[in-house]
């Protein structure tokens, strides 16, 4: 792969913008507003620009805040904000791969009410299957719009898995199905490392090699396991072939990474990259944002995901690391234009 495209989708990123333009207009949600947010060039929406995966999930996870389901309004069972990672974090205590992804299966049951996910042993692979045949999409969830998630979120399931591995993940995945009868793309192969994959299937599913089984849990259980790393973790597996390319064009992205894991301050998230601050600022300056806007992208995520959980202002306030409740709030409506409070009463 071309370190010019190392970090984009390649032949489906129609279909991705496509997506996007669905779930905004289904929520009377600003695209552009989000794409400035989160200093991402506004010609993407016209395939102008190249979209990022990682920026794609990013752009996903900002509309379900904005929409308040994580669901993106697939189902009629809307998520609330903070499932995802409150089922990453259930996964740290296990001490297997195996117990760790039945973990996710049954949460991820748990969470929709019902039997989509389970694990089973076949023919010398572990295998992940979603079957999603009786799942309750909502009335204006069509078919290709409910493929084209349920696809990504095989990704997603084996970046959460690949996050948890010491060994390389492409050692053991063998094969991923699809119910739909598209070709896969060349993002997919990198990402399934060249994994045989099945079109036409009667569920999702990903294969992976039976010795996956007594792979110890690699996750350090002092930091949180959170989407925002999953996202990483998945382009890494795209750029696998380029280290190089991944330190150069995906910066922003362990930049994020590290704000999500609260690391807040911008020397020790320099230091953590291994840079001064004036290289952190220039690279983040060569993809048009900085430290402080990508510093307040993140307080402004967790901020709204804490609010949906009913918190006081007082307790966010700390949580997110601010002198005092005024402050807080002033930082707010210089993110939102608007106070917690008026967000609340959306």
């Amino acid at each position: 792969m071309s370190n010019k495209n190392i970090c984009e989708l390649t032949a489906t990123s129609a279909d991705y913008v496509k997506n996007l333009i669905i779930i905004a207009r289904s929520a009377n949600i600003s695209l552009l507003k989000i794409l400035e947010e989160l200093s991402l060039p506004i010609e993407i929406l016209d395939e102008k620009a190249p979209l990022n995966l990682v920026d794609f999930f990013r752009i996903q996870e900002r509309l379900s805040i904005e929409i308040r389901d994580e669901s993106l309004l697939m189902s009629t069972r809307p998520l609330l904000l903070g499932t995802t990672d409150h089922v990453l974090a259930s996964l740290q205590g296990k001490e297997t791969i195996a117990d760790a992804i039945k973990q996710l299966a049954m949460s991820y049951n748990f969470i929709h009410s019902g039997k989509y996910n389970r694990v089973e042993l076949r023919n010398m692979n572990l295998v992940y299957i979603i079957d999603d045949a009786d799942f309750p999409y909502a009335p204006q969830s069509d078919a290709q719009h409910i493929a084209f998630n349920m696809e990504n979120v095989l990704i997603f399931v084996h970046g959460i898995i690949s996050s948890l591995l010491n060994a390389p993940i492409g050692n053991f995945i063998k094969k991923v199905q699809y119910k739909t009868d598209r070709t896969s793309t060349e993002f997919e192969q990198n990402i399934f490392n060249n994994a045989c994959i099945q079109t036409n299937a009667k569920t999702y599913a990903l294969f992976y090699d039976v010795s996956i089984i007594n792979e110890p849990l690699a996750w350090d259980n002092e930091k949180p396991l959170t989407s925002q790393y999953v996202y990483s973790e998945i382009q890494e597996l795209i750029s696998v072939q380029n280290q190089e390319a991944i330190k150069v064009n995906c910066f922003k992205s362990r930049v994020i990474k590290l704000l999500e894991s609260g690391v807040r301050q911008q020397v020790k998230v320099a230091s953590q990259l291994n840079c001064s601050i004036a290289t952190l600022r220039r690279n983040l300056n060569q993809q048009n944002t900085s430290f402080r806007k990508l510093k307040g992208v993140v307080l402004s995520k967790e901020a709204k995901m804490l609010l949906s959980q009913h918190l006081s202002l007082t307790d966010i306030a700390e949580i997110l690391g601010f002198s005092d409740i005024r402050s807080f709030i002033r930082a707010f409506k210089q993110w939102s234009g608007i106070t917690p409070t008026e967000y609340m009463k959306l």
